[in-house]
């Protein structure tokens, strides 16, 4: 089991057209790669050279503490899922289960803050 800690806001999923690329679409491909370099700051070494990174399948939980209400948390834990690719496992077609959970905060400290949680799981 592996657990990361992402700081900052995750700007929600948005399709990014082909042609033309929106600030929505600019503004989520920024928080993207944002979150990719957190999850590759706190990879464990050796883990992208396992054989579960590039084949294993893998099970995910996604909690989010939010300061304001901003996307559906479906479209956040595509988001994370988004970084997550070529980083935590080769592609998110791996991810067999998915757990994910959103809280809205008011309190201190005014940082959105989410908890990633990877486990591979057992190959029968």
């Amino acid at each position: 089991m592996i657990t990361f800690t992402i700081l900052g806001e995750i700007v929600p999923y948005t399709r990014v057209g082909r042609e033309r690329w929106t600030d929505r679409a600019k503004r989520y491909l920024g928080s993207r790669d944002a979150v990719r370099g957190q999850l590759a700051a706190q990879l464990p070494a050796g883990h992208r050279d396992s054989e579960a990174f590039a084949s294993g399948e893998w099970a995910v939980s996604l909690s989010v503490c939010r300061c304001k209400k901003r996307g559906d948390l479906d479209n956040i834990l595509k988001a994370v899922l988004d970084a997550a690719n070529d980083v935590v496992f080769r592609d998110d077609a791996q991810v067999r289960a998915l757990s994910a959970q959103v809280m809205d905060s008011h309190a201190a400290p005014r940082q959105d803050t989410a908890v990633l949680t990877v486990t591979a799981m057992a190959v029968e």
